[in-house]
């Protein structure tokens, strides 16, 4: 009954627009109403009964067409949480193909445009179709507005998610750090993309993996139940990779109850497919057959190709075990049959070939804008020269004239003597550049001693001193031992200092592996700390002075890492966008008040540094969990 009435309320309004002259006002409000009821709605059978009403009463109102659009994309949401995926596609292309008819609803409804592509973009991956995926995501990227950063980042991200299905996990790992240095983007997509890192270490880094993955738990515990469930599952996915099978099935078992009495179906197959691997594991064979099963009833339909290929390697690998050689031959055809009919080989290659010539696209846009610059170049010298030329002409016409009026002779002895006083000025100027030059020689020259004396003689001490009471008596050697701890931890301060005093001159290293040097020197075995720079060409071209100014920053970055966080572990990520360098340093360790450390010397220095490069910095930190420091520099090309 409820259904009727609210179909009721819209009919009636619809009569009684007609009678008022803003009446679409009112309607507009209806829908609003209506639509955001249905979104919210747990009940997705009624979403989609309610969503197929509008749809159909709104057939005849063209102008109202961005309403029929939202009941498309929610009917369709409806359909995929009762698992009928194939008509969600449907109706998702239904509402994409609204933006692709009319381009003057991207710009009305960014947001909503970027994620119904990226809806039928992860369909698409889903069935293996790389190629259509990988267009869709390259078109909202050409489309959406440069400065839309929140949008550009999502889709950089997504398109990360698609390479690292190609198992090109190099370029995915190079687009999630593009998409999270991105400035001004939101906690969610910062999040997002936390989790699309932790897919792309989950094979090369455990480590790392679990890292990002619990970096996006907090937040999305308190924002969204269903994906902190899901991300519990790649957490769980990863504990059983490094044996500890304890841990993961308390995680998989609380995943499974949210889903069951939520009716949240999407993720569960794959809940219930790593709780059969844990059975596995434990030798036990009932569990895991049943296991098996029930996430066999949960992978249906093409969106789960990928999941049902491993669920029947695992339902073979059962069988092999079991001696049943011939279900295990049966599961072995059934894998066979996913590969042939996502066609890997051939997607990957149409997808290469599409990102080859978006690519070559978008250099032929670039040289066509650089031959036009070339034109009105050529353009404002030619106006020039003609400018000039009639200067000269009228310049030369006065001399002319007032050659004869005037004093040839006490006009040249005014000319030199206006230029023995240049000259003058100028050899002053330049004495006091000598002068000030002699100066810094001097300073660097002492500096250079002073760091000197330290890595030879107080180093040399040290190192004896180490190397005396390694050959003491080890009755004391727990003594002896904390000792040679501290005469190392000053060895390596002695070491720093040294390397600090030095100026900061050219020599054969570029930029970039000047940074990693500086990095490598804060490197202990208590300290691990992972350096990526994107791209070494173009950031090695910078400045000079901004080059200068950021080995200072990330030096006192890497000192207060590790004087006072006591982090395991640290991220250094150096990132060029089109007209600004972004600076990612991340770490594991204590955290610290925002408030209290930023009236510190060391980040008053750093804040005064970035203030001069025109720069923003942002610190993300909580006692406990580690810090994040985000700094943004204008580079001009």
């Amino acid at each position: 009954m409820k259904l009727f009435f609210w179909i009721f309320i819209f009919l009636s309004n619809l009569v009684f627009s007609q009678e008022k002259h803003d009446g679409f006002k009112a309607e507009e409000i209806i829908l609003d109403s209506i639509l955001n009821g249905i979104t919210n709605d747990k009940n997705p059978e009624k979403t989609v009964r309610v969503a197929d009403s509008l749809i159909t009463s709104l057939d005849s109102k063209q102008e109202l067409k961005i309403y029929k659009l939202r009941a498309h994309h929610i009917k369709s949401i409806g359909l995929y949480l009762l698992q009928k995926g194939d008509l969600s596609l449907k109706e998702v292309e239904i509402a994409l193909s609204y933006f692709n008819n009319d381009s003057t609803l991207i710009k009305k409804l960014p947001e909503l445009y970027t994620s119904i592509s990226y809806a039928v973009s992860i369909y698409a991956e889903g069935k293996g179709n790389f190629y259509q995926a990988y267009s869709i995501l390259s078109n909202v990227l050409k489309n959406i507005d440069t400065s839309d950063y929140e949008n550009k980042a999502r889709i950089l991200n997504s398109l990360a998610d698609l390479n690292l299905l190609m198992n090109d996990r190099e370029k995915a790992k190079q687009l999630a750090f593009k998409s999270l240095s991105a400035k001004g983007i939101s906690k969610l997509t910062k999040n997002l993309c936390y989790l699309t890192l932790g897919n792309i270490y989950k094979v090369s880094n455990l480590d790392s993996s679990y890292y990002y993955y619990n970096k996006a738990s907090d937040f999305f515990k308190r924002r969204n139940k269903s994906t902190f469930y899901g991300n519990n599952v790649s957490m769980a996915e990863i504990l059983i990779k490094k044996g500890e099978l304890k841990k993961a099935k308390k995680i998989l078992f609380d995943a499974e109850k949210h889903q069951r009495e939520n009716k949240d179906i999407t993720l569960i197959g794959k809940t219930y497919r790593l709780l059969s691997e844990i059975a596995g594991y434990e030798k036990n064979k009932k569990l895991e057959l049943e296991f098996l099963k029930k996430a066999d009833i949960f992978l249906k339909g093409d969106i789960y190709l990928l999941d049902k290929e491993e669920l029947y390697k695992n339902f073979s690998n059962y069988y092999k075990q079991e001696g049943d050689f011939s279900k295990k031959r049966l599961y072995e055809i059934k894998v066979q049959k996913i590969k042939d009919s996502i066609h890997y080989r051939e997607n990957i290659f149409l997808v290469k070939e599409l990102e080859a010539k978006y690519e070559n696209e978008a250099k032929e846009k670039e040289i066509k804008k650089q031959k036009e610059f070339i034109k009105l170049q050529n353009r404002q010298k030619n106006n020039l020269f003609v400018a000039l030329a009639l200067i000269a002409v009228l310049l030369l016409f006065t001399i002319i004239l007032y050659r004869k009026r005037l004093n040839t002779q006490k006009i040249l002895l005014s000319k030199q003597e206006q230029l023995s006083k240049e000259k003058l000025k100028t050899l002053e100027e330049t004495q006091k550049v000598k002068t000030i030059q002699s100066h810094l020689d001097g300073q660097n020259d002492e500096r250079k001693r002073i760091a000197k004396d330290l890595h030879d003689s107080i180093s040399g001490n040290l190192a004896a001193i180490k190397m005396k009471l390694s050959n003491i008596d080890k009755d004391h050697s727990n003594q002896i031992n904390n000792i040679i701890s501290n005469i190392d931890d000053t060895y390596n301060e002695v070491r720093l200092i040294s390397h600090n005093l030095l100026p900061q001159e050219k020599t054969n290293q570029n930029f970039t592996q000047r940074l990693k040097t500086l990095v490598s020197l804060y490197k202990t075995k208590e300290l691990n700390i992972e350096f990526d720079v994107f791209s070494v060409e173009e950031i090695n071209s910078i400045d000079d002075d901004i080059q200068l100014e950021i080995h200072k920053i990330l030096q006192e970055l890497m000192t207060n890492i590790t004087k006072h966080s006591k982090a395991s572990k640290a991220i250094v990520n150096i990132t060029l966008h089109d007209n600004y360098l972004n600076l990612l340093v991340e770490d594991n360790g204590l955290g610290f008040d925002k408030i209290r450390i930023s009236s510190g010397i060391g980040f008053q220095n750093i804040f005064s540094r970035v203030n001069d490069l025109k720069g923003t910095l942002e610190i993300d930190s909580m006692k406990g969990k580690g810090a994040t420091i985000t700094i943004n520099i204008p580079i001009t090309k």
